[in-house]
């Protein structure tokens, strides 16, 4: 197997990689790249990795995926691609807005779901942080699956409170991130949230407030700084 991505970063790595095929001709405009098999034995890395990858070329419109048929080259001027990218990861200052806002909220719904939780909902959301588990470890995640889980286990904390002004507030917050975060899945963001989710439910197990909201904190304050570094990696 030939090993071209090195950690960390992978995802932008992949771009990178796809990006400097077409730009130096190797995909034109109209041709089917790689599958995602290929690019993952010649790149080293997993099959989420290449989606994620492809996902952003797509998102700019450089990559157009067709179900059944594989991923095509669009008519694309290639020295735009990186501008384009930039563009993308700067649009993000709005997402930056909304987590460092659930960062705040989250932190403290923690610590009164962690007074007021049930049982049934303890066993809720251990299923969700299960799945995440299991999805995670599986070369080929689902990135929707994954996320439904990681949002669903969010949701039942924010309901656990029994504060009607809290549940609506995140939950139409949380809607808005959903879709950029799905964009950009990488393994590394998927590792910490599965880390992160079990400190949390062991925590809310424990009915230890504190602990619970510190890690909320911690694992909120580490998707912020992958978009920092991302919103950066996009300056000109």
């Amino acid at each position: 197997m030939s090993v071209i991505v090195k950690s960390p970063g992978v995802t932008e790595q992949v771009t990178e990689y796809l990006q400097k095929q077409i730009e130096e001709g190797v995909w034109k405009p109209g041709d089917r790249i790689s599958s995602e098999n290929e690019l993952t034995k010649v790149l080293g890395v997993s099959r989420a990795s290449i989606r994620s990858g492809i996902q952003q070329l797509v998102a700019v419109g450089v990559l157009d995926t067709q179900q059944g048929r594989g991923t095509f080259v669009r008519g694309f001027p290639t020295e735009d691609i990186s501008k384009d990218l930039g563009r993308l990861y700067k649009s993000n200052k709005d997402l930056r807005d909304l987590l460092e806002y659930r960062m705040i909220l989250e932190t403290e719904c923690c610590r009164l779901a962690a007074e007021r939780i049930s049982d049934a909902v303890l066993e809720k959301l251990k299923t969700n942080y299960e799945n995440m588990k299991a999805e995670f470890k599986k070369p080929d995640r689902d990135s929707n699956v994954f996320s439904e889980n990681d949002f669903g286990f969010h949701k039942r904390i924010y309901v656990a409170t029994g504060n009607e002004l809290i549940i609506d507030s995140l939950v139409r917050i949380t809607g808005a991130t959903e879709c950029y975060q799905r964009l950009f899945n990488t393994d590394y963001l998927c590792e910490k949230a599965v880390y992160y989710h079990k400190k949390i439910l062991d925590a809310l197990y424990e009915r230890n407030g504190d602990k619970a909201a510190r890690a909320m904190r911690h694992h909120l304050r580490v998707v912020i700084e992958e978009y920092d570094r991302l919103i950066s990696k996009g300056n000109p």
